[in-house]
């Protein structure tokens, strides 16, 4: 989610060295949510090694992913089972059936 009128390669818009990079990118592609503005971090914090920058936000992403299958597997699994055994039901319908229910509610 950006704001702004656009937010595309600084080096396609007169852009010559990584601080007007840098100051392009705060003024056009400020984030309306989220923990830090990502693209801050090759072109404003790391410009020099912008790849080492997307090795870092690829960790980042990893560490999500596995946070929220931890959370899964320590609080929506444990949950899953009581509701399966109070229904009656099958662990694979009552996940089914839940994944289902969840998807429609948002």
């Amino acid at each position: 989610n950006v704001q702004g009128p656009r937010c595309d390669s600084p080096w396609d818009h007169e852009t010559r060295t990584s601080e007007s990079a840098c100051r392009y990118v705060q003024r056009q592609c400020r984030q309306r949510g989220g923990l830090f503005n990502y693209l801050t971090l090759p072109y404003c914090s790391l410009p020099a090694i912008p790849y080492f920058a997307v090795v870092i936000l690829l960790a980042w992403v990893a560490f999500l992913f596995i946070w929220m299958a931890h959370a899964a597997a320590s609080v929506l699994c444990p949950a899953l089972l009581i509701i399966a055994d109070l229904t009656k039901m099958g662990e694979e319908v009552a996940g089914v059936t839940l994944l289902a229910l969840g998807n429609g509610a948002g």
